[in-house]
């Protein structure tokens, strides 16, 4: 789904009037402006991902990309990735003799895997499986089966945060302009 945020005209008017300077010096003034929006929006989107999954922010901004605006182009974007759902080895499972316990939600309590493993005994973790759990799929030892919990892009669907993100990235954007507008009036007046 692409949302477009729109700029202002006037503020890029009264922006122009200000600067009184050529198109290519406002060009990097609006640009300055789009990048913080973008930067904050970037913030904006991990915060109800964050508050839900029990995993580290570097995991979940693997499936957020971020693209700045260029003076050739004025055009920044956020996009929540459609990713393979995160392996449970991210949220902290613990082996023990009965299967391997994990935490998936801030918000709810641990869950478990009855017959789950992540090495050969509870306390040993094979290297080559690097951390992964997994369960075996029938009563013989073969098929096992990797175990993985939700993906940022369904967490995020769930979350039903994108209307206000959008409306906060549209405030945020007239708002940066705005600190350009009075960053250019106090640089004429010599105060910076």
């Amino acid at each position: 789904m692409v949302a477009a945020i729109k700029i202002d005209k006037r503020q890029i008017e009264k922006l122009q009037k200000v600067m009184n300077a050529s198109p290519a010096k406002l060009t990097r003034e609006v640009t300055i402006a789009i990048n913080e929006t973008q930067k904050k929006t970037l913030r904006e989107v991990v915060k109800p991902i964050a508050g839900e999954l029990a995993v580290a922010q570097k995991v979940i901004k693997t499936s957020i990309k971020g693209q700045r605006s260029k003076k050739k182009e004025l055009r920044a974007s956020v996009t929540v990735v459609k990713t393979a759902r995160i392996s449970l080895r991210e949220f902290k499972p613990k082996q023990n003799k009965k299967g391997v316990a994990y935490k998936i939600s801030k918000t709810r309590g641990r869950k478990f895997i009855p017959s789950g493993f992540q090495g050969p005994k509870p306390g040993v973790i094979k290297v080559s499986w690097r951390g992964n759990v997994f369960k075996r799929e029938g009563k013989s030892r073969l098929p096992i089966h990797k175990k993985s919990g939700p993906s940022v892009w369904g967490v995020y669907v769930k979350s039903n945060k994108d209307r206000s993100i959008r409306k906060e990235a549209q405030r945020e954007l007239s708002k940066q302009i705005q600190r350009r507008i009075r960053f250019q009036k106090l640089k004429q007046s010599g105060a910076i």
